[in-house]
C-alpha cells in the first residue's frame, strides 16, 4: 500500500512538474521563430527603435540569409523567392506586406530612386510599361549605387549593386517606403 501511495505521488508530482515546465517553455517562446541555423531567436522588439534604427535592424537581419537557396514559392528559410524573401523579413518586424512581387508595389507610399533608405522596396519589370516580376530591399544609397539584398532565380538571397548591374539596372520600376508612418 505504501508503494502505491509513493508511486501515485511520484506520477502526481511528475506531471506537475512536466505541466510547469510545458506553461514556462511557453511562454518563453511567445513570438519565437526558428532562425537558419535553427536557433530559437525572439522577434525583435521595435516599439523603441527610431525609424533610422528599424531600418538598421531591418537590413541586418535581411543580411543574416545572405546564400540561401531560391525556391519558387518560398516563403521560409528553407528557401525564398523575391516577394517571400521581403515578406518574411519585414513580418518579423510585424511590418505586413502583400504577398507577391507585383501586389507589394501598391504597399506603402511612393518613393523616388533618389531618397531610398535602407529597408525601402525596389521593384523591377522586363518592360517600362510591364508587370512586377521582381522585388528586392535596399540595403544602402551611396554615390555609387543602389544595393539591394533579394532572391534571385539563379543565385538564391545575394547583394547587389542595381544602379551598376547590366541586368537589373533597366529594368527598375520604382521604390516603396513600407516602414515608414
Amino acid at each position: 500500500m505504501k508503494q502505491l501511495k509513493f508511486r501515485v505521488k511520484s506520477i502526481m508530482l511528475l506531471s506537475i512538474l512536466f505541466l510547469v515546465c510545458s506553461a514556462f517553455r511557453g511562454a518563453s517562446l511567445h513570438g519565437a521563430h526558428l532562425s537558419v541555423d535553427g536557433l530559437k531567436n525572439k522577434k525583435p522588439r521595435t516599439e523603441t527603435l527610431t525609424n533610422e534604427e528599424l531600418r538598421t535592424e531591418i537590413v541586418n537581419y535581411c543580411a543574416k540569409y545572405l546564400g540561401l537557396t531560391y525556391h519558387s514559392g518560398g516563403k521560409s528559410p528553407s528557401g525564398f523567392d523575391c516577394s517571400g524573401f521581403t515578406s518574411y523579413v519585414l513580418g518579423n518586424f510585424d511590418i505586413s506586406v502583400s504577398s507577391s512581387s507585383s501586389s507589394q508595389i501598391f504597399d506603402g507610399k511612393y518613393k523616388s530612386l533618389s531618397q531610398v533608405e535602407p529597408g525601402d522596396l525596389v521593384f523591377f519589370s522586363r518592360t517600362p510599361k510591364g508587370r512586377v516580376f521582381h522585388v528586392a530591399m535596399v540595403k544602402e544609397s551611396t554615390s555609387e549605387g543602389i544595393i539591394v539584398i533579394h532572391s534571385t532565380c539563379s543565385n538564391g538571397v545575394i547583394e547587389t549593386n542595381i544602379s551598376k548591374d547590366e541586368y537589373w539596372a533597366p529594368k527598375i520600376v520604382e521604390a516603396r517606403d513600407v516602414i515608414s508612418d
